[in-house]
């Protein structure tokens, strides 16, 4: 799958309509606690998706977002 077709997938896939019904879905089965911890997952996750949409992110930041920075053992 082509990147422009993997975002236009996961956009429809993380949309803030698809995230809340997604929420509203799972509330009553989970804690209070994993229910804030999926509602900031799917938050943080629409938000990379539309700054990567934006192209306001490069590749090598997102990846330092994600992965968190090269250590001097990975820089080896």
């Amino acid at each position: 799958m082509k990147t422009p077709e993997l975002l236009a997938e996961l956009g429809a896939l993380l949309s803030a309509e698809a995230r809340q019904a997604l929420l509203e879905e799972v509330r009553p089965g989970v804690s209070p606690a994993v229910f804030e911890r999926l509602r900031q997952l799917l938050e943080g996750t629409g938000k990379l998706l539309e700054l990567v949409e934006q192209q306001k992110i490069s590749a090598g930041r997102l990846r330092r977002l994600l992965f968190g920075p090269k250590t001097e053992k990975g820089l080896a």
